[in-house]
């Protein structure tokens, strides 16, 4: 089905001087009778593909669904403007469930029957960091469907460019590495030895399609490195159409290759021959022995009742040994922290707000999150993706978002201090909590009681089942509250403020404004707190970015039992006897990582280097063993963290020669 082809207005909406390099750009490609470009867009999921394809068409051509990267199947934009055509294709992504996707790859080949590929975007993220096999998996992929000719006319893209990159490097030496370690990826992948490629290695370009954009004195979005990115991509683009290869073109042999039949003739001389060579070969070895005389050889003939006898003794030796292995209580437990994240999941306009609490997983296994004006839910289960509402007026947008422990309603609070309760089943509100005067930053149930916490410095706890909904309302704090979480038992609540404190409260004595403690020592705001999940008297407190400590609790005594100093901004996760911190502005080491911690002992288990911007909020899965970072990069990163800790396999030498249990083969 061919694509309309519409008028490129726009290009109208860039900058002035984006627009005249683009024009002289088309210009020069015109003039070598290059009339039209298409321009061929692939990769993994949740990279930036579709985003980079409104960047260049300058209008949104291509639906960006939050939490949702890209569409099931390819689309084809044609723009035509003075005279020459642009097709731009975006594809659906090539990985599910940790594997290349072969069924998008091909409906991906199908759709691209008889047509010709001018140039081939090759999409990934410059935050990725790290490359591993799954990309050459992918490479791998591509130049099977396309042939190596394919790179000839490729170009690398890294996306969310605009970060702050680790451990002290500089920007051009963190942009050098990571492409040193794609392009590596990519030849290993197409098995392309360097002398092989036309010209130069293949080009790299920096893409930064957030609206957050920096911006140069001519009003043109720039990398941190001070390109103005999408002049630079289409001047890229042209290069290589001008560099002499020809384009792809897709037809039926490559999509399907050669006749298998055809193809398997060569080969039948060569192993006829095999066969020969292999044969005479056998046979002189049977006949004769080393030094040329007949070949005698002995056969064994032992009892068979012995021989089932001995299997039963080893089988007696496997399984006691394995019943001592497994009931051995000394075994030491290790925890491999993931190297890297399970899923990114591109989160538009996600506010780069630390008092925000706008992020919650629910026992229905589905994560509430509000972007922008928006609330979305994300299924973990089947990554569907349903909007529940939008904020229609203008200064108003939600501020915090909980699940009910029942996981049948959320609740909603707003810049504007109203609470909006919503029946998560059938996608309709409920009603209209009030109380507070300024923002609802943080939510908290305890069965059919709503605690919220406001910029105002009140706490309110409402009844949800009754319309007039206000149980108690207390003002303790000086500043706003920003954090608030009620014990497992739901007898004690904790509250965190912007002034440095927080309180302790009994459930059965709020309404008298009473508090069973007042924790004071930390040093900056107080959003972050985590009820240990099997002791009901130890709380663990994170501090912003004025005090960067995790504090854990006496509530038996009130008093400080132990304290780490991280240097950053905090929040906070638990699950048995480890806590998991995501951090922000910092000058340490901590900045914008996750880091898993031992209790009590507060010993470091591992840390993840994966973050490019600062770690807003964490949210737990209902079983506890994955958690869901959400990024200042408009990004949402799900990772596996608390699975069965791995025992110690370290077997000595010896060991591993006399015990059974060290192999399955015997």
């Amino acid at each position: 089905m061919a694509s309309l082809i519409r008028e490129w207005t726009g290009i109208q909406q860039f900058p002035s001087a984006t627009q005249t390099k683009m024009l002289e750009l088309l210009g020069k490609l015109k003039q070598e009778n290059v009339n039209s470009l298409t321009i061929l867009v692939m990769g993994k999921g949740g990279v930036g593909k579709s985003s980079t394809v409104n960047s260049i068409i300058g209008e949104r051509v291509v639906a960006v669904n939050a939490l949702q990267s890209e569409g099931p199947r390819p689309v084809m934009v044609s723009r035509s403007r003075a005279g020459f055509t642009l097709n731009v294709i975006d594809t659906p992504g090539l990985v599910e469930g940790g594997y290349v996707n072969d069924q998008a790859l091909e409906i991906i080949k199908r759709f691209l029957l008889n047509k010709t590929i001018d140039v081939l975007l090759y999409v990934d993220r410059l935050d990725a960091y790290r490359v591993d096999n799954l990309d050459r998996q992918v490479v791998r992929a591509i130049t099977e469907s396309f042939g190596k000719e394919i790179w000839n006319r490729g170009l690398v893209v890294l996306t969310h460019a605009q970060l702050s990159p680790p451990d002290a490097l500089s920007y051009e030496d963190f942009f050098s590495k990571r492409s040193e370690a794609l392009l590596k990826v990519v030849r290993m992948g197409a098995r392309i030895k360097k002398q092989d490629m036309q010209g130069s290695s293949i080009p790299v370009v920096l893409v930064e399609n957030s609206g957050r954009c920096n911006k140069n004195d001519c009003d043109e979005k720039i990398v941190p490195n001070g390109t103005a990115w999408i002049p630079n991509l289409v001047k890229t683009i042209a290069e290589i159409v001008s560099n002499g290869s020809k384009g792809i073109l897709v037809d039926k042999k490559l999509i399907e290759g050669p006749n298998p039949n055809e193809r398997g003739k060569i080969w039948i001389p060569l192993i006829l021959a095999f066969q020969h060579e292999y044969r005479q070969k056998v046979e002189e070895n049977l006949n004769l022995d080393s030094e040329g005389r007949p070949f005698k050889m002995l056969v064994f003939r032992g009892s068979p009742k012995s021989s089932r006898k001995s299997l039963r003794l080893v089988d007696e030796m496997r399984r006691s040994e394995e019943e001592a292995f497994n009931h051995t209580n000394n075994t030491k437990q290790y925890r491999n922290f993931p190297k890297k994240e399970a899923r990114i999941l591109d989160a538009p306009r996600l506010k780069d707000d630390y008092y925000l609490n706008i992020m919650d997983w629910g026992k229905n296994n589905i994560l509430a999150i509000a972007l922008g004006s928006e609330v979305y839910m994300w299924n973990a289960e089947n990554s569907n993706t349903q909007k529940l509402f939008q904020v229609d007026r203008g200064n108003d947008y939600p501020s915090s978002v909980a699940w009910s422990d029942d996981a049948k309603a959320v609740a909603v609070g707003h810049m504007c201090s109203e609470i909006h309760l919503w029946d998560a089943e059938a996608l309709k509100p409920v009603r209209i909590l009030e109380g507070h005067q300024k923002k609802v930053g943080t939510l908290a149930w305890n069965g059919h009681i709503l605690t919220s916490g406001s910029q105002d410095r009140s706490i309110i706890n409402h009844d949800v089942r009754v319309r007039n909904s206000m149980i108690c309302r207390v003002q303790t704090h000086a500043h706003q509250v920003c954090g608030l979480k009620w014990s497992n038992r739901g007898n004690l609540l904790a509250s965190g403020g912007n002034d440095n404190m927080i309180y302790i409260w009994e459930a059965s004595k709020m309404s008298s404004s009473h508090f069973l403690h007042r924790l004071d020592e930390h040093n900056g705001a107080v959003k972050a707190l985590a009820w240990c999940p099997y002791d009901s008297h130890v709380l663990a407190s994170g501090g912003g970015t004025m005090d960067g400590c995790i504090k854990l609790w006496s509530i038996q005594n009130g008093l400080c039992i132990n304290s780490i100093d991280t240097q950053a901004q905090a929040s906070l996760t638990e699950h048995h006897k480890e806590i998991l911190s995501g951090h922000g502005y910092s000058a340490s080491e901590c900045k914008n990582q996750l880091c898993l911690w031992r209790y009590p002992s507060m010993s470091t288990v591992g840390r993840s280097t994966c973050h490019s911007s600062r770690v807003l909020h964490l949210s737990q899965s209902p079983d506890g063993l994955n958690v869901i970072s959400a990024v200042a990069d408009e990004t949402l990163r799900l990772w596996e963290i608390f699975g069965p800790p791995q025992p110690d396999k370290k077997v000595s030498q010896l060991d591993g020669l006399l015990s059974l249990k060290t192999s399955p083969i015997r």
